[in-house]
């Protein structure tokens, strides 16, 4: 498990992991897993975004594979 607060990290998960195994980037307003892939994830708070205030954004780019993503809410 990666924990994300702020920036940015580039993963890449050369042999696919078993089934037993997982491989998890946690940011405070998400969870990505995956079992081998090669993907990047981004976290930021913004004062400002799309008219909103005090907003946490997390992006996901998948280059290869698939990333399992899960969005959270203040209330979790």
């Amino acid at each position: 498990i990666v924990s994300l607060t702020q920036g940015a990290i580039l993963n890449q998960i050369n042999k696919p992991l078993s089934k037993a195994a997982t491989f998890q980037v946690k940011t405070p307003n998400s969870v990505i897993k995956v079992k081998g892939t090669v993907f990047r994830v981004a976290f930021n708070y913004a004062e400002k975004y799309m008219g909103y205030s005090d907003v946490m954004t997390t992006d996901v780019q998948d280059f290869e594979g698939t990333v399992a993503l899960t969005l959270y809410d203040n209330n979790g």
